[in-house]
């Protein structure tokens, strides 16, 4: 049997599991800590408490046999051993800096300053020197091996982090458009909010990009037109988010098409419609079959295939496909 951790309710025996095989870690940031749910029933049964992160961002993240729990506003990463139902140990980061692991490799990435440091995953120290990227960094991503994928804003380019140790960097985006770092299939894919575009990263070189219809904001300091919504996806479609429209757009970066549901994320985004009372609890939302997307909304960058498609497509519906060709 694996490393697991011993937790008991009063007047119940002892439930032994293991930190990383089998159900999911929450966070809860208004009580500070962080619960283990059972995959089998959803119900928790362990939870550890954070010292002084009542109302803190946190993020857990398996390192092996062991949870690394981040608070992001104290700038403070904890160890949880499989023996405890506590922290073992912390190390002192600088606030705002997020924390990811895979593959037994750990790194503190400060977006802020750029800087990227290799830590110990048990140890909590740093790993060789700080890789310093010389500008603001967007949201990064982890592949299996390990390997970190780094937007820097600064210079619109990408830089691959292996074994602490950086490669050249990728020109990508114009300098300083909001750039951030998806997994498609683990692989890296590039989305610039700014230009509305997603470049999938092959090897150490940008691949074709895909123009996303997004309408995109004439302000370049201002909010992005698009942000990714997940951090990884298994599969080769990447889901982003038209901040300004309201819809959402699925880009499929093996073939090139972008599919997109506009209606019912609009009124996600916007909020339920005036005189229009939220649903319950226990009650059913509305029907996304109702609220299917508008065929032939204009983009302000056509791909050079769109397909639109209904999220939930009736038989009728998959008759149909609306093709718009780019110039």
């Amino acid at each position: 049997m694996g490393a697991g951790l011993a937790a008991a309710a009063p007047g119940t025996p002892p439930l032994a599991f293991g930190l990383t095989s089998g159900g999911i870690w929450l966070t809860n940031e208004s009580t500070g800590t962080v619960t283990h749910l059972q995959s089998t029933t959803g119900r928790a049964d362990a939870a550890v408490t954070v010292p002084g992160a009542v109302g803190h961002r946190l993020s857990v993240l398996r390192n092996g046999p062991d949870l690394l729990v981040c608070d992001v506003d104290a700038g403070l990463l904890h160890l949880i051993e499989p023996q405890r139902l506590a922290p073992a140990r912390a190390a002192t980061l600088r606030p705002g800096t997020t924390v990811t692991a895979a593959n037994g490799v750990v790194y503190a990435v400060d977006g802020a300053s750029g800087r990227v440091q290799r830590l110990d995953g048990r140890l909590l120290t740093g790993l060789g020197p700080v890789v310093d990227l010389g500008g603001a960094l967007g949201a990064v991503a982890q592949s299996v091996d390990g390997t970190l994928s780094v937007p820097v804003r600064t210079s619109g380019s990408v830089v691959m982090i292996r074994d602490g140790v950086a490669s050249p960097p990728i020109p990508v985006a114009r300098p300083d458009h909001q750039i951030d770092v998806v997994l498609a299939h683990d692989r890296p894919v590039l989305v610039d909010g700014t230009a509305g575009t997603a470049i999938p990263i092959t090897g150490e070189r940008p691949g074709r990009k895909i123009a996303l219809p997004v309408a995109l904001t004439t302000a370049a300091a201002g909010p992005p037109s698009a942000v990714i919504a997940a951090a990884a996806v298994e599969r080769s479609t990447v889901p982003i988010l038209d901040t300004v429209a309201g819809r959402l757009l699925l880009a499929d970066v093996h073939d090139g098409e972008v599919t997109m549901h506009d209606r019912q994320l609009r009124r996600v985004v916007e909020g339920p419609s005036p005189g229009r009372a939220r649903p319950n609890r226990g009650e059913a939302p509305p029907s996304p079959v109702a609220d299917r997307p508008e065929r032939g909304v204009g983009a302000t960058r056509p791909p050079p295939t769109l397909r639109l498609r209904p999220a939930f497509p009736t038989s009728s519906d998959r008759r149909e496909e609306t093709r718009t060709t780019g110039r």
